[in-house]
């Protein structure tokens, strides 16, 4: 009976997390449904802004819809207080000129309540609901109406990018989960209804609008009860705006617990979206996508449960280990994530067992609360803290720790000491090995394509640039090398050539002489003490902000001082690592070299993309690296050993 909880939940959750996204893609390709747009059409139109609290964003937000391409006489901006205690009243107030109306609750009494009181005083055909803090596009009004020509179409769901001026963990993971999330709403909507509206950016046909209790969450409810009527919900990506993530995982996880919460109280009030004869379609996504994800906390619980509980040499007794086994390693990348949190820095290996392990402990809490029959009610922005929930978020290490703990013993008892650590070992560093030549190059060229790293490059920023030449007995090279770099394309009074020679006992230190006049500069130093010295001393000599580092033996492309800086018009980017071109097939092993190259060269490409060159620059094998000099000085030499740098680095 073990055996048979495990396989089924296992499968459940399979179908939850991989089979549903895919299954849904099939039929959004195979069975789409379709409807009409016109762009030029224009129904009346009220942005009503939810703000509670929000005297930081709100004059912002006032701005950015006053500056909306949408036709003035069409469109009327409100503004509904849920009896804010700061300056947010006076602030729209000021407003009132331009035509912004200001409906104020006198009492706290959540969202809803507000919404309720604001779509009473409502007569514009179209209702647009956003957040204080989502910025719209200049167009999104007009891309969201458009869908309204057609009569079978109740709401419009926008598409809400997450934007933050500091990269955080939770930003990341929020980010993540949203971009997968997008692509589910693009093939529900496709293929039916998109599930659910979103608070920053959804419209609907004002006369669909019912009065919602106030424990209701109204961009989930209300899109039910419109489709409940037979109107179809749309999500147009093109109609966008954007807004900051809650950039902390404890205030991620209050608001996680009370979307599960409300969602699954309005889900309840609105039964019959659920009925497969009567919605056959829309009662299959929501069913998917909301009830089973809602639940997957618990389906997690019996799965684990239920492979411990597997004897040994039972039936499916090596499955069981080996789930058991996958636990304790997801719970110990989500612990060292909480840990990693804590200290204020998280890495994606972390982060995201960590974020998903805590979204799922806020899910049972709100899921776990609204059937003790407590739906809360009354918000708090994830701008103005946490609330007393996130307490409960402290459970995951101890939840992490006991998963571990458990396992640990089950696997043990299972196979004994030895054959657990030496021979567990070994399949391990098997692992590694797999991993380091062939897992990562893929796993990494996954994250390029789909979460690229844009560099604001400009091709005409030229600021003034040292290259700086190693040379140590080059007197076979040097003439070619300081020739090559004169004739450079890179504005020559912008450009300083510095040979640092490292105790040379041949004719180099002569040769870069007879350059003086033509601006070129030679450091020489009497003895010979290794690259990393003389370019340490070197280094103390150069005032320009930009350095080029290069070897005596390399020739650059003509162009390639201007693509290498090109990068640093990104204030983000610190470092900028160039490609090498073997030109060795003479040599017996030009060959394999050049193969090796062009795999190394393929994942720092990947890495440059992808944010993550930083892990593994090797600055002494390229044709041209260049950094900050503002940096701490010793800061290039010890960029290869680091696991994070205060910079970005890109190739």
């Amino acid at each position: 009976m073990a055996s048979i909880i495990m396989f089924m939940t296992v499968l459940l959750l399979a179908y939850i997390y991989f089979g549903y996204p895919l299954t849904l893609y099939l039929m959004a390709k195979i069975f789409p449904q379709r409807h009409h747009i016109d762009d030029e059409f224009t129904p009346s139109v009220t942005l009503v802004i939810s703000a509670y609290n929000e005297d930081k964003v709100i004059e912002a937000k006032i701005a950015n819809a006053l500056l909306l391409d949408y036709p003035a006489r069409k469109m009327t901006i409100m503004v509904v207080s849920d009896c804010s205690t700061d300056r947010t009243d006076d602030i729209v107030l000021s407003f009132r000129e331009q035509g912004v109306i200001l409906v104020r609750s006198n009492t706290h009494r959540g969202k809803t309540f507000a919404l309720n009181l604001a779509i009473s005083r409502i007569t514009s055909d179209i209702v647009v609901f956003s957040d204080a803090n989502a910025m719209y596009d200049r167009n999104a009004i007009q891309r969201l109406a458009r869908h309204f020509i057609d009569e079978r179409i109740g709401y419009v769901v926008g598409h809400a990018r997450y934007m933050e001026n500091q990269q955080t963990a939770a930003g990341d993971s929020e980010s993540t989960y949203w971009n997968i999330e997008i692509k589910m709403k693009e093939w529900e909507s496709a293929f039916s209804s998109v599930v659910g509206g979103d608070g920053a950016i959804y419209a609907i046909r004002r006369h669909l609008y019912e009065p919602l209790q106030e424990t209701d969450i109204n961009d989930f409810v209300n899109p039910l009860q419109i489709v409940a009527k037979g109107y179809r919900g749309i999500f147009d990506p093109e109609a966008w705006c954007t807004e900051k993530p809650a950039g902390q995982f404890n205030k991620e996880f209050s608001r996680k617990v009370r979307i599960a919460n409300r969602s699954l109280n309005g889900l309840l009030r609105v039964p019959e979206t659920c009925n497969p004869l009567k919605f056959p379609r829309f009662a299959w996504l929501i069913i998917s996508h909301k009830l089973l994800r809602w639940f997957s906390p618990y389906i997690i619980c019996f799965n684990l449960l239920a492979a411990l509980a597997v004897e040994t040499g039972s039936f499916g007794d090596s499955h069981a280990l080996a789930l058991v086994a996958l636990y304790a390693v997801f719970a110990l990348l989500s612990l060292i994530g909480w840990w990693q949190d804590k200290r204020g820095q998280c890495h994606t290996i972390f982060y995201l067992p960590y974020y998903f392990v805590l979204m799922n402990i806020a899910s049972a809490i709100g899921v776990l609360m609204r059937i003790n029959g407590k739906v809360i009610t009354t918000w708090e922005t994830v701008r103005t803290g946490a609330s007393a929930r996130n307490r409960m978020s402290a459970i995951l290490p101890f939840l992490s720790a006991g998963i571990i703990t458990v396992a640990l013993v089950r696997l043990v008892d299972a196979f004994g000491y030895s054959v657990l650590f030496v021979q567990g070992g070994s399949y391990v560093l098997l692992g590694i090995i797999f991993y380091t030549y062939l897992g990562y190059p893929v796993v990494l060229a996954g994250i390029a394509k789909f979460r690229p790293v844009q560099i604001c490059r400009d091709d005409l920023f030229t600021p003034e640039i040292t290259l700086l030449i190693s040379a140590y007995n080059e007197e076979s090279e040097i003439d070619v090398k300081l020739y090559n770099s004169l004739a450079l394309d890179y504005p020559p009074e912008l450009l300083k050539v510095v040979v640092v020679s490292d105790g040379s006992t041949d004719n180099t230190n002569e040769l870069v002489k007879k350059y003086a006049s033509l601006g070129v500069r030679l450091i020489s130093f009497e003895s010979n003490r290794g690259k990393i010295s003389a370019l340490n001393d070197a280094m103390a000599q150069i005032e320009t902000e930009i350095v080029v580092f290069s070897d005596a033996t390399v020739l650059y492309d003509s162009n390639v001082l201007r693509k290498l800086v090109r990068n640093f018009n990104d204030p983000s980017v610190g470092v900028v690592s160039g490609k090498v071109m073997l030109l060795n097939d003479a040599l017996s092993y030009g060959t394999s070299e050049k193969i090796y190259y062009c795999i190394e060269h393929f994942i720092q490409e990947m890495e440059g993309a992808g944010h993550w060159l930083e892990l593994m620059v090797r600055c002494t094998q390229f044709a041209g690296n260049c950094s900050v000099r503002s940096l701490p000085r010793q800061f290039w030499m010890i960029l290869p050993f680091r696991w994070t740098s205060p910079v970005r680095v890109t190739w």
